[in-house]
């Protein structure tokens, strides 16, 4: 493979930068560009030095280190120039190096892409990697530590190995009619099929619950016009993120904002209020929030205690649409009535707002890491398409004319199973991965 080249730290200025540079010339990229007093370039040693362009003019000065493959991160001779994070001698420093032929730009994720070609990484661990890099809360983290385990990678082997011996039991069964006479190789075929569908399923359902964690959660607030949604908005967020005004109808398009509710990331989005509408633009809030709605995994519905009317008719409209629906009345501090199924709050006092955060994290506290789970939508349609080959196999099964054709579909079964580890893998699947990385990972 060529070599490959790109900064490795966020943008913008910051105290120190790096330009990461892999592949078969990564050692005369390391002399080109690199002066330091000691020539002898050892294995894994940091140099001080200064960093040069093509026209060996310095840079910066920094440390200079170079990693001999397949000892490395990527499993390919690795340098790193780690100087300032000054933006403009980053961008040069690569450019030059660009320029001389010696290295290409990395395409994003590439580093981690060869770390797996060349087997330091297997699948799920370059996933696990991704969303440890893109972890904002604690929760994510600690889904992320959770899964540097390799739980998943041992259950996902022994269900490929189950497959394996189902599917040799089938071959079995055809070779050798005779040994069968009574159907109880068979009969242990079928039982052994529903169990690994059963723990198929068990799988494929855990991405449900775990996509809260490792993505977060979409709060809407909706309700009638004027009816406090952007003041609650603003309560949540502890500043004015949302115009107030007392004229019905101000928000007209979403307002969003992410908040961390112990370790959950949860997106609020304010919606423009449920009306009539006065004019286009309004029309296209209203059908916004309608949008948003369908999205939502919990909607916040702020009951307007002056228009009790309206806000039955809203909640009407929009029952059965999320997964979770909280009622909530504002303007707390002008109420003298029992909360009831409401949650009772106020923008202006804040009271009630802490018991809103409660209920929605309490909404997805069954945070259990002890058991293998899924947690990316590549993993799940894997899973998926695996249960659907396992359950085409299953309806063959009954019949001993048929058990080629189940044999082939468990095979298949086992295939998509093999891509969820990295056992087997296509450019797309890899493209896909891969291309969620940022420059230099």
């Amino acid at each position: 493979m060529d070599t490959i080249g790109a900064i490795a730290t966020p943008g913008g200025a910051g105290g120190i930068g790096i330009v990461r540079v892999s592949g078969k010339n990564a050692r005369d990229v390391f002399t080109r560009f690199f002066r330091a007093e000691n020539t002898d370039i050892k294995d894994r040693y940091a140099y001080f030095g200064r960093v040069v362009d093509l026209n060996n003019e310095v840079l910066d000065s920094g440390i200079g280190l170079f990693f001999g493959g397949p000892a490395s991160y990527t499993g390919e001779d690795v340098v790193e120039f780690q100087i300032h994070g000054t933006p403009v001698v980053l961008r040069k420093l690569l450019n030059s190096i660009l320029k001389s032929k010696l290295a290409r730009l990395a395409e994003p994720g590439e580093f981690t892409k060869r770390a797996f070609l060349n087997g330091k990484l297997s699948l799920t661990e370059t996933e696990r990697l991704n969303l440890l890099l893109n972890a904002e809360t604690e929760l994510q983290l600690r889904v992320a530590k959770e899964l540097s385990k390799g739980k998943m990678a041992k259950r996902f082997t022994e269900l490929r190995e189950n497959l394996m011996n189902l599917e040799s039991r089938i071959e079995a069964s055809i070779e050798y009619p005779e040994d069968d006479e009574t159907g109880g190789a068979l009969e242990a075929a079928m039982s052994l099929a529903l169990l690994l569908l059963n723990e198929m399923e068990r799988l494929a359902a855990s991405y449900k619950r775990v996509i809260h964690w490792t993505e977060g959660v979409r709060v809407v607030i909706a309700g009638a016009p004027n009816a406090g949604k952007s003041s609650l908005l603003n309560a949540i967020v502890g500043y004015q993120r949302a115009i107030v005004t007392s004229v019905p109808g101000t928000t007209r398009d979403t307002v969003e904002v992410t908040v961390d509710i112990e370790g959950l990331r949860c997106t609020f989005v304010d919606t423009a209020g449920f009306q009539n509408p006065g004019d286009e633009v309004e029309a296209a809030g209203i059908a916004r929030a309608r949008d948003q709605i369908e999205l939502a995994d919990i909607v916040v519905l702020v009951w307007d205690s002056e228009n009790i009317v309206e806000s039955e008719r809203i909640e009407k409209e929009i029952t059965g649409k999320p997964q979770h629906l909280l009622r909530v009345k504002s303007k707390a501090d002008r109420l003298d009535e029992p909360a009831g199924d409401f949650i009772q709050v106020s923008a202006k006092t804040g009271s009630g707002v802490g018991e809103l955060l409660k209920r929605i994290r309490i909404l997805f506290d069954d945070v259990d890491l002890e058991h293998v789970f899924l947690f990316t939508e590549r993993q799940k349609q894997a899973v998926e398409m695996a249960i659907e080959e396992l359950n085409l196999a299953i309806s063959f099964l009954v019949d001993d004319g048929t058990l080629e054709i189940a044999a082939a579909h468990l095979k298949t079964a086992r295939w998509h199973l093999e891509t969820v580890i990295g056992l087997v893998t296509t450019d797309e699947i890899l493209d896909g991965i891969f291309s969620n990385f940022c420059l230099g990972k």
